[in-house]
């Protein structure tokens, strides 16, 4: 099989330096009246597919009549085929929680399909472990392909430098955490967003307070606070450190930056405060983008996914990060209308109720992957494109699950991943699947011809995205046979 493997061009470095050099921190959001938004730009969305994603249960099922076995099959009353897409998937289930509580959204993965199937591929993959915490993390890290350094690190160095908040992080495990790269500047670590729905307040020192001190008086009071830290024994001790000279730059210099940006009342998702007073009641006002979001996300408010899929769109078009990683949470939202929207702990639910939980699941994912996808195609970048025209979607699971049809399923090493973006080449998929074991297997990184005895790993997909993101790395495995223009 071939395959080849590129090290870091110093050409492409030059010229990634000077990109970056040359850019200016902006919130204006990208416009075309946006000079500062450097052309070569680039976002990417990490959605952590947590508990164990079963590709042969979403874009890979498997026809009882193309099985000897049996192994995870579909009849075909369950599986529908688009005209229009490569991909089949299957249809919604009537799913319950103890037979007793409904469970999913509804959605119907072929909506899916019939829009986005152009920009979408789906990447086999043979995972290195079935511990939710090793395994989610290496699916960011390629398994410390590139020295340790998360996808969403090595985003945010080469796109990110000049951003208030270059890598946000609202994911509650490995998908979003820090990787081991020691090297790594600072401001590219992930920035821990808790509750997307207050994150504004967290980039405001006052504002939003009752009866608060005027801004003058407050700038006074600060002021006074560095005359007293250059006296103060403490700091003179213990300035270089590094947590605390990270604390003081967030505080000194972050902080003003993002309370000049207004950035309270750009991110701001809440229709009233918290005690049902009007916003205008605490001198702040809604995100300009508010009312397209809640058309999009009704149930924001109380759903933490839709909130989460709604802020990362929010700071990718307000200019503030160039990548956003979220996830479905581990505890089931009960929306009083449908019932269970999510199950107990996500797709690891399938330990209890395979089908039901890899079906409700993966159309939850989609449903918010398809919002999100929408919102970007329909906002301006600039120079006639949309920001999904720069965007990369990588739906990133820990593992895949035993090959069962009825019943519980352990988890599995051997899976695959959805990748979405206008820099890949899909409507197809890479690599392939046995029909009669239901496992998959790998392809060749320049044909695209699927290989039965190869096994592509969590590295390949690292070096898919970032090859697509035109970001290199010493040992980065280019696929061209994916990559469009490589």
């Amino acid at each position: 099989m071939k395959s080849i493997t590129n090290t870091a061009s110093r050409r492409r470095f030059i010229k990634t330096m000077a990109a970056c050099s040359a850019t200016m921190a902006s919130t204006k959001g990208w416009s075309a009246e946006n000079i500062s938004a450097p052309s070569e730009r680039r976002f990417l969305f990490v959605i952590g597919a947590n508990g164990g994603a079963s590709i042969v249960d979403s874009f890979l099922p498997i026809l009882d009549t193309e099985s000897s076995t049996g192994i995870n099959t579909f009849t075909a009353s369950q599986i529908q085929q688009i005209n229009s897409s490569n991909f089949r998937c299957p249809k919604p289930m009537n799913n319950l929680i103890q037979d007793a509580i409904p469970l999913g959204d509804g959605y119907d993965m072929s909506n899916f399909l019939s829009k986005h199937s152009q920009d979408m591929a789906v990447m086999t993959q043979q995972c290195s472990s079935v511990n939710h915490q090793i395994a989610s993390r290496r699916s960011v890290t390629g398994n410390d392909i590139n020295a340790g350094r998360t996808l969403q690190e090595a985003v945010a160095m080469q796109y990110g430098m000049d951003l208030l908040l270059p890598n946000a992080n609202m994911a509650s495990t490995d998908y979003g955490g820090e990787g081991n790269d020691k090297t790594l500047a600072a401001k590219a670590r992930p920035e821990i967003i808790a509750d997307p729905r207050f994150m504004a307040f967290a980039t405001h020192g006052h504002k939003g307070i009752n009866n608060a001190p005027n801004a003058a008086l407050i700038a006074r009071a600060r002021q006074l606070r560095q005359q007293l830290d250059q006296t103060s024994e403490h700091r003179k001790a213990f300035n270089a450190r590094p947590k605390v000279a990270n604390y003081l730059h967030n505080r000194d210099t972050l902080m003003p930056q993002l309370e000049s940006a207004e950035l309270i009342n750009k991110l701001l998702l809440l229709k009233q405060s918290p005690n049902g007073q009007p916003l205008s009641d605490y001198a702040l006002e809604q995100s300009q983008e508010a009312e397209t979001l809640f058309s999009y996300f009704p149930n924001l408010q109380n759903d933490p996914f839709e909130a989460q899929t709604a802020l990362a769109y929010l700071l990718i078009k307000s200019g503030i990060s160039c990548t956003a990683t979220i996830e479905p949470s581990d505890t089931p939202y009960i929306n009083p209308a449908i019932g269970a929207v999510t199950s107990p702990l996500a797709f690891d639910w399938s330990h209890i109720d395979h089908r039901g939980a890899q079906n409700a699941m993966w159309g939850r994912v989609m449903n918010m992957t398809d919002k999100l996808i929408s919102l970007l195609k329909t906002t301006e970048f600039g120079a006639g494109q949309s920001l999904w025209d720069r965007s990369f979607i990588y739906i990133a699971t820990d593992f895949g699950r035993e090959k069962v049809s009825e019943g519980g399923s352990g988890h599995d090493l051997n899976n695959g991943n959805v990748l979405l973006s206008p820099f890949i080449k899909g409507n197809r998929v890479y690599g392939g699947i046995n029909t009669d074991t239901a496992h998959t297997y790998g392809f060749d990184r320049i044909t695209g011809e699927a290989t039965p005895n190869q096994h592509m790993d969590e590295g390949d997909v690292y070096s898919a995205v970032c090859h697509a993101m035109n970001i290199d790395f010493d040992g980065r495995r280019d696929i061209p046979a994916m990559v469009k223009n490589s």
